[in-house]
């Protein structure tokens, strides 16, 4: 679980400079949108074997300190052929006690997209599939069985999309001073199901424990 955290750590780390550089100039001629007029946040509530509850972030409620929020656009090739898709992703730090993250990539085109790991294709190289949901949560927010007795929650991996109903009501790119397409704005919802896997005892092996996962989303790329 903590190489995990580290991993998904990084990627935020290297998706917030890509951030700053799509914001380094206001104003720029090639911008297609007008500026942020909206809020951004994230509404999410999850139930079922280990967590239940509602993990909203939302912007304007949290110190600018305490949060990370990056929205992308770009191309990747896959097995099907070239995908444009958009990726998101939301964190709330909560200092000692760790932080909160969620990660989406999606389709960047309106509509309703089937996502989850039921869903496999399209796929890179190699065979991961390009669109998917994850979800990692403090430890204090939900408690599993510890089965070697560090203290810490045993999940194998992070809360992932099995089978998760996607859709794009809004969507808005522009271009940087680099002249690099980006994300301006986005606005969805989504309703499925998600899993996390773990041990539920000392005598059994590890279990795929299934959640139902619902939530709403809004995203602007920031004014300078």
């Amino acid at each position: 679980m903590k190489k995990l955290k580290y991993i998904l750590g990084g990627i935020l780390c290297i998706s917030t400079v890509f951030f700053y550089i799509s914001c380094s100039k206001d104003g720029d001629e090639n911008n297609t949108t007008e500026s942020n007029s909206g809020k951004t946040f994230l509404k999410l509530k999850i139930s079922g074997t280990v967590i239940n509850g509602d993990f909203d972030i939302i912007e304007e409620e949290i110190p600018e300190d305490e949060s990370i929020i990056i929205g992308h656009i770009y191309y990747e090739e896959s097995t099907e052929g070239t995908q444009k898709v958009a990726s998101l992703f939301f964190t709330q730090l909560f200092g000692m006690e760790g932080e909160r993250n969620f990660e989406m990539v999606i389709p960047a085109e309106k509509g309703a997209k089937e996502i989850g790991t039921q869903f496999p294709n399209p796929a890179p190289a190699n065979g991961e599939p390009i669109y998917y949901m994850e979800i990692d949560l403090k430890e204090t927010d939900y408690a599993l069985y510890d089965s070697d007795n560090d203290g810490d929650n045993d999940a194998n991996n992070l809360l992932r999309a099995k089978t998760m109903g996607v859709t794009i009501t809004e969507i808005g790119e522009t271009y940087n001073a680099l002249g690099i397409l980006t994300l301006s704005h986005i606005k969805g919802s989504f309703q499925g199901t998600g899993f996390l896997t773990a041990y539920t005892g000392p005598t059994t092996a590890p279990q795929e424990l299934e959640h139902t996962i619902t939530g709403s989303f809004e995203y602007y790329i920031p004014n300078e």
